[in-house]
């Protein structure tokens, strides 16, 4: 239930468009969960029987989105590795480059640990990605499809803002951290590129 290479990868397929809204931060175990596993497999369904295909969503655009959103997560430095290679699968253009020039316009908005203060399950009842993706809007390209058939932007206006009380999820006026939580090193002991995770480094 922190910000490991499961839950920023369940964070990143939601921003890439190929999660049902409101899935990668539920509690396992949750009646949250139980609805958007039958609802997920309903929808798989549904698609296999129109014949989508996984292409028409995963675009250079969504891919986009979602190094938009691992880097406001602050989020494990494998979803880089997983990134790039599911980019390849999809014969997408992804390099290290993309990461290093978004990084460094997206800040730190997702307070969990292991480098902030609260748990996935946190993130959840403060409005999950969907909340993040809402807070992010400005900086998304908001035409990419998703699942639903939808645009991001369709799906992100019907999103309310954050509830009030909560702490998890900051605004990009008012970030919890700086940008460029992840970067891309280059040098001699790494000449082809090393990731290096910020966020929480004192």
């Amino acid at each position: 239930m922190v910000m490991g290479t499961a839950s920023t990868m369940a964070g990143v397929t939601e921003a890439l468009g190929m999660m049902l809204p409101g899935g990668a931060a539920a509690p396992s175990g949750s009646g949250d969960r139980l609805r958007h596993a039958v609802a997920s497999g309903r929808h798989a369904v549904m698609m296999a029987s129109k014949g989508s295909k996984p292409r028409e969503v995963m675009t250079r655009s969504a891919f986009l989105n979602a190094i938009t959103v691992l880097i406001a997560m602050g989020g494990s430095t494998n979803a880089v590795i997983h990134l790039i290679a599911i980019a390849r699968r999809a014969s997408v253009e992804l390099s290290l480059e993309d990461f290093n020039r978004i990084a460094q316009r997206v800040p730190l908005l997702i307070d969990c640990k292991p480098s902030g203060r609260f748990y996935m399950e946190d993130l959840h009842a403060a409005g999950g990605i969907p909340c993040l993706l809402r807070a992010l809007q400005s900086l998304l390209n908001l035409e990419a499809i998703t699942v639903t058939g939808d645009t991001l932007g369709t799906l992100v206006s019907t999103v309310a803002e954050p509830p009030e009380w909560q702490e998890v999820i900051h605004s990009v006026a008012r970030p919890l951290g700086p940008t460029e939580s992840l970067v891309i090193l280059k040098g001699n002991l790494a000449p082809e590129g090393a990731i290096v995770k910020v966020a929480g480094m004192k």
